[in-house]
């Protein structure tokens, strides 16, 4: 991708009808690529959700659900169900967008009402994402950014209505991935217990904090590497990783080669 192109566009959009008693299954691990979101409406039947932490989630009809590739999540039909199934997606991608997916769930949950804004953008992004539209990349980059941000408004929403503690923390955690959070001062700010905030994160986000931090800084750090030519270094500290020597190790364990050997990956052709 030219240095130039924005990050955020729709990488695909569709719909679909499936008749009672068809299979309907999708498991996001074996799902590239990773920074791949889907925003799915259910228009009819009904879809469950499986988050990978125990939880089993439905979206009805006249709901819309978030999942992204690379996950331990699973969706499709509940066992037995007959009901004819239509439902509509954007598929989005861009830097950013997997923690922005996690922001919003954490405030939201997984599944919201199909309202007259998200409608609008289903609608919206259907046709500026069909190739005979040429729809300039800008334009589809700024749509993308007034959808997550109207979902993001939602989850903000959702989140100040429950005012439960522990969701306040959560939220405050997951909009800063790459601040130097120590768990216990989050805890006490919030009234409640570092334990109680582990397991209600593990619960909710699929993976430890500690573990859920450097992965998504990690993430954020991989694609600075590829898409800039700033130093390793100031990577490191920017994404919350420290070191240059922290970055250099996580990214052989993850790669399995050094941080110079994914340098400018996207504008090493433009000299």
């Amino acid at each position: 991708m030219p240095a130039t192109d924005p990050l955020w566009r729709i990488a695909m959009a569709g719909g679909e009808r499936r008749p009672a008693g068809a299979d309907y299954a999708w498991d996001n691990r074996e799902r590239t690529p990773a920074d791949l979101v889907i925003l799915q409406a259910v228009d009819e039947g009904r879809v469950e959700i499986r988050p990978g932490d125990g939880r089993i989630l439905t979206a009805d009809a006249g709901s819309v659900f978030l999942v992204r590739y690379g996950e331990p999540s699973w969706y499709g039909f509940p066992t037995g169900q007959r009901l004819t199934h239509r439902t509509r997606w954007l598929a989005l991608r861009g830097a950013g967008l997997a923690e922005h997916w996690d922001l919003i769930r954490a405030g939201a949950g997984w599944v919201l009402p199909l309202d007259a804004t998200i409608e609008r953008h289903l609608r919206d992004g259907t046709a500026l994402a069909d190739p005979a539209a040429r729809t300039p990349p800008l334009t589809m980059a700024a749509a993308v950014a007034a959808l997550v941000l109207d979902l993001c408004a939602i989850a903000r929403a959702s989140a100040a209505a429950a005012a439960d503690p522990v969701d306040r923390a959560i939220a405050e955690i997951v909009a800063a991935p790459s601040v130097d959070w120590s768990l216990k001062a989050v805890a006490e700010h919030h009234g409640i217990s570092r334990e109680h905030l582990t397991r209600v994160f593990t619960r909710r986000l699929g993976r430890p904090p500690a573990t859920w931090l450097t992965e998504t800084r990690l993430e954020r750090a991989l694609l600075l590497l590829r898409e800039t030519r700033q130093e390793v270094a100031v990577i490191a500290r920017t994404c919350g990783l420290g070191s240059a020597h922290t970055l250099a190790r996580l990214v052989r364990a993850r790669t399995g080669q050094p941080p110079s050997a994914l340098r400018g990956t996207s504008w090493a052709s433009q000299g």
